[in-house]
């Protein structure tokens, strides 16, 4: 592969695998189980598993969207492309949304395990508010540093959840899996939207097309393997924090993992899981920084956000003002607090809205697969491209009922979020055109 393609695309296999497993398997397995097990009961597994059926389509369409538009900020070029530029606009707005309060969610958890693992007596939110600080200061400093912290902190996390997975599932107590569902299934169901939240990670890659070589095969490749990875680890965690302690008590403890592990491991491994969701939750806000700060990019260059965020630096071209504006409105959302499951619940809705739109510009870009033909067999298919569109769509707007009857609050605040954006975007589409008739 030539070097300045290298250059231009700086992400790999490699790195589009560990990027993509840093940005699902983050903070939220530490700390969702155990909360969502509270009402959903040991059942929480099956919420998790209804949570992968759509997370598959996701990936599949992610790696679809990857390929036909190789672009930074693909999201928003396939919506305006194939929709319209408003709608565009409109889904990123609703992303950036829930980016910010994805990094003060995470940012929340590495302050409780670090305050569960050392014993601190920091403040939660001085602490939760250094980590966004910490993780914007590398993205904006370059995207190979970013991408090389990366790769360190999946490594070391991806071992202690495997350490704790075995521990935790060998000494699960059959007693504590019964009843599997105490409170009925419609807890259950419901749990299964906060809990995409820890699939949100896998639409995220898209963001990042236009510095991966060779997209419409590295995309789908990174997609499957960490897909499968995911399933297996999100599957195993959550039988062994609902298989070791009894789900009634789980909504009082901030760090389920590390509980669990300080029973059934020596006091030394037991501290290296605990420690090990520090790197979790950093991994997480480093990807959400990373991806989405590319969508600023792109929105600035469309016009549609003052042009400073379409600056770029470093060999990587670093959008360095769009990763301090996404790090910014977290460090709002840090200030303001909030419960994890209302903070997961606010960011699937976003994400479900994405989702739907992404689902139709897909269905309407399959007349552009007959001159794809240098892409795999998958991604060129009109059949997997519709199946794969359809199955987006209706998994979302599902999702979506789910989470407005369940969270009705919830609903208010994407109502009131999206007249706003509706109404920005009118505004910049009229500045843009007296400067155009200037």
């Amino acid at each position: 592969m030539p070097e300045s393609e290298k250059r231009a695309r700086p992400i790999g296999l490699a790195g589009a695998v560990v990027t993509q497993i840093g940005l699902v398997i983050g903070a939220s397995i530490f700390s969702l189980p155990g909360a969502l097990a509270a009402s959903a009961g040991p059942a929480v597994i099956f919420s998790f598993l209804l949570a992968a059926v759509v997370a598959f389509f996701t990936c599949v369409a992610a790696a679809q969207i990857g390929a036909l538009f190789p672009v930074v900020g693909a999201s928003y070029v396939a919506i305006s492309r194939m929709l319209s530029p408003f709608f565009g606009f409109l889904g990123l707005w609703l992303v950036l949304l829930g980016a910010a309060i994805g990094v003060a969610f995470l940012s929340y958890v590495f302050a409780d395990y670090a305050i569960f693992s050392f014993g601190l007596t920091a403040d939660r939110r001085a602490t939760a508010a250094a980590v966004v600080v910490a993780l914007a200061a590398l993205n904006a400093f370059s995207t190979r540093a970013a991408i090389s912290g990366q790769a360190l902190m999946v490594a070391m996390f991806m071992l202690a959840l495997t350490v704790f997975c075995i521990a935790g599932i060998a000494n699960v107590d059959i007693v504590l899996l019964q009843p599997f569902a105490p409170n009925g299934w419609s807890p259950v169901v419901s749990a299964a939207v906060p809990a995409f939240f820890s699939f949100v990670g896998f639409m995220m890659i898209v963001e990042l097309s236009g510095e991966i070589r060779n997209p419409g095969r590295t995309i789908l490749r990174a997609q499957l393997i960490s897909f499968a990875v995911v399933l297996l680890v999100y599957t195993a965690v959550s039988l062994a924090i609902v298989g070791s302690i009894e789900t009634t008590l789980l909504a009082d403890i901030r760090a389920p993992v590390g509980a669990i592990a300080t029973a059934v491991l020596p006091a030394w491994l037991a501290a290296f899981v605990s420690i090990a969701a520090l790197p979790a939750a950093a991994t997480s806000v480093n990807g959400i920084l990373l991806g989405y700060s590319r969508d600023v990019l792109v929105l600035s260059r469309a016009g549609l956000v003052p042009g400073v965020f379409s600056r770029t630096s470093g060999e990587g071209r670093t959008p360095a003002n769009a990763v301090l504006l996404i790090a910014s409105a977290s460090l709002l959302c840090v200030v303001a607090g909030g419960r994890i499951t209302d903070y997961a619940s606010i960011l699937v809705l976003a994400f479900m809205l994405l989702q739907i739109l992404l689902g139709l510009a897909l269905w309407r870009a399959r007349d552009r697969l007959s001159d794809a033909s240098g892409k795999p067999k998958l991604l060129c298919n009109r059949f997997a491209i519709g199946f794969s569109s359809i199955g987006l769509v209706a998994g979302s707007l599902l999702f979506l009922v789910i989470g407005l009857a369940s969270e009705p609050r919830t609903g208010i605040v994407a109502i009131v979020y999206t007249c706003a954006g509706a109404a920005y975007f009118a505004y910049r589409q009229r500045l843009l055109g007296r400067q155009t008739r200037t």
